[in-house]
């Protein structure tokens, strides 16, 4: 596939599902009046109708910003309507006030008698609307094409695509630029089906036009959709010039009733990877999260690597950041994003010239970037035994406490120092399977647990507020707290911990913003319905362990197995001794004390034997 020319932005967004193609149309023309500014994008109080006017008086685009490339992700029509259907609701388009303005409402009248509207099989066509108003009101024409785009939502959406480069005021500026992308997909609450899609086509992008920057619009779709946008972040899956967008309309503004204000606004592209820039914890109540804020104050400035361990979403890299008191250089990077050795070896130490195909200039890496500051190392199990090799022998010290960093194709290596700090989701005992024995040992010189939700409920109502405040969505400052939402959130077990909180936010946000014919769709009343059956879709359950290995003794498996076990039964029936109370009445015996020391055994490498 051919590279085109560099620098390119490029914006993409999936369907408008209830807003139609048009509500693309009214974006690209605020980015067109503004320009791509270096600040971050927010933008309140944009009048669609506004908007519309915008091409219809620049039409050459010689004064306005435009996109490279806009891609433009689909499914089949079908997909959608599941979502919203919104062709049933072109029967109100006479009542339009604009159209009865305009004076075209016996034209609209006339048309719509003239199909089968009622038919639950009814399907608009656009070519034939326009033939109709063409022949039969010939003189009203120009005022019926240049009032389509309110009605533009009711059509399929082959027949929004063709009005968008065929007939609208935008086509002449993105008729060649404007890319439909169909995923293929067959169901938009399906977030694993999604993921698979996007990835090949985000792919596809970064193949295309590998120094592209992306402005990608996260609002449409569905729920699930906005989740993997995140997701792909989160797996280093997108590329670092990446910028995440947000497009509502303003329910409670105007006097536009159908075509309200609307919004633009960036938010992070790393949400769920980095909890923002407030602390982690506030006034913490449990003793483990004490425990662990206290051990990273002690540590951070010894001198030592540290490595945290703990459940995906429980915060490691933003206690990392918290200690970050004086501003230094602070890098970090998720090894599970590196595709091979040589991109490992190249991002951590650089490279020079020529080192490999597309090396053109010397380049740091990471342990340069972060010289003077905090390297932090998510996900360090990822790595493969050659790199842990390599980065061993890097942060050997010497009498000074710096580390010799050697660049890829290079020879001479570079004193730096810098506080190293590791992170994984594994236990120890998986960890020291996954790790080169002496890896392991130089990188574990000061360890700490973070515990996740279920161990710290005292903090749940103060980590939801956090969690909210930290989303940012801009139109409530406070988090919701009604009794049964909280009472929800206490019982959950959040087995994603703050990315769970992360989600369900979002659900709940997205629900104060649907339309009212979406939420009857829907069939939700209240914003905590929709967001419970929602999570309850995307439940993430605990890490499934591999049990069974051929390379493990039985004697291994049954410890992995019973440490487990007790884990799980003392934080769903919430104390050991309530789990024992439950397993007598199903006729087994099993005591508190054995639990706690199935529990407790759980980091502890099993005893010596084989099967």
């Amino acid at each position: 596939m051919k590279n085109l020319k560099k620098n390119e932005n490029i914006f993409i967004t999936w369907h408008y599902t209830t807003h139609g193609i048009a509500f693309l149309k009214q974006v690209l023309a605020e980015f067109y009046k503004r320009g791509l500014s270096q600040n971050k994008i927010d933008w309140t109080d944009i009048i669609q109708s506004e908007n519309e006017k915008v091409f219809a008086q620049s039409p050459n685009g010689v004064n306005g910003f435009v996109f490279d490339h806009v891609y433009y992700l689909t499914a089949s029509q079908s997909v959608f309507n599941e979502v919203s259907n919104r062709i049933k609701y072109r029967a109100e388009m006479p009542e339009d006030e604009v159209i009865i303005e305009t004076g075209i409402k016996t034209v609209w009248n006339s048309l719509l008698l003239s199909e089968d509207i009622k038919n639950p099989d009814y399907l608009p066509d656009l070519q034939k609307d326009i033939d109709f108003v063409r022949c039969h009101y010939p003189e009203q024409y120009n005022k019926f094409m240049g009032t389509l785009w309110r009605d533009i939502q009711h059509y399929q959406i082959k027949d929004q695509i063709k009005w968008f480069c065929e007939f609208s005021t935008i086509k002449d500026l993105y008729h060649e630029k404007f890319h439909e992308y169909d995923t293929g997909i067959n169901a938009l609450r399906n977030p694993q089906e999604i993921i698979q899609s996007v990835e090949i086509f985000i792919a596809s992008i970064i193949k295309k036009h590998p120094d592209a920057t992306l402005y990608i619009n996260i609002s449409l779709g569905s729920a699930e959709t906005q989740v993997v946008w995140h997701a792909l972040s989160q797996a280093g899956k997108l590329p670092s010039d990446t910028h995440f967008i947000q497009t509502y309309d303003s329910k409670n503004q105007g006097n536009d009733r159908r075509f309200n204000p609307f919004f633009i606004k960036e938010i992070p592209v790393n949400l769920f990877e980095k909890l923002g820039s407030h602390p982690i914890y506030i006034k913490p109540q449990s003793e483990k999260r004490k425990i662990a804020d206290s051990l990273m104050k002690h540590f951070i400035n010894s001198g030592f690597s540290i490595l945290i361990f703990g459940e995906r979403g429980v915060g490691k890299s933003h206690l990392a950041r918290k200690y970050n008191k004086n501003n230094l250089n602070f890098k970090d990077i998720n090894c599970a994003s590196f595709a091979d050795d040589t991109m490992a070896e190249s991002s951590l130490f650089g490279y020079e010239k020529g080192a490999f195909t597309g090396a053109y200039e010397k380049t740091n890496g990471l342990f340069q970037q972060a010289k003077g500051g905090i390297l932090f190392l998510d996900e360090i199990h990822h790595l493969s035994k050659r790199v842990q090799e390599k980065l061993m022998k890097a942060i050997e010290t010497d009498e000074n406490n710096d580390f010799s960093i050697t660049r890829l194709g290079g020879a001479k290596p570079e004193k730096i120092k810098c506080t190293l700090i590791f992170a994984t989701n594994r236990s120890i005992p998986e960890l020291r399977e996954k790790l080169h024995e002496d890896f392991f040992d130089r990188i574990a010189q000061n360890c700490i647990y973070l515990p996740s939700l279920r161990e710290s409920e005292k903090d749940r109502q103060e980590d939801w507020k956090m969690i909210w405040k930290q989303m940012n969505f801009g139109e409530m400052e406070d988090a919701p707290k009604e009794k049964e939402l909280i009472q929800w959130l206490v019982d959950e077990p959040l087995y994603g911990n703050f990315r769970d909180l992360q989600r369900i936010a979002l659900y709940y946000h997205n629900f104060l913003h649907f339309d009212e014919a979406l939420k009857k769709l829907l069939g939700f009343k209240t914003a905590f319905e929709y967001t419970k059956a929602e999570f309850k879709k995307l439940l993430l359950q605990p890490a499934q362990i591999s049990y069974f290995d051929p390379e493990k003794s039985l004697e291994q498996m049954q410890h992995q197995f019973k440490a487990d076990f007790a884990d799980w039964a003392i934080n769903y029936f919430g104390s050991a001794l309530k789990a024992s109370v439950h397993f007598k009445k199903m006729g087994d015996s099993i005591t508190p004390e054995t639990l706690y020391r199935w529990k407790n055994n759980k980091n502890l490498s099993p005893p010596p034997g084989n099967s």
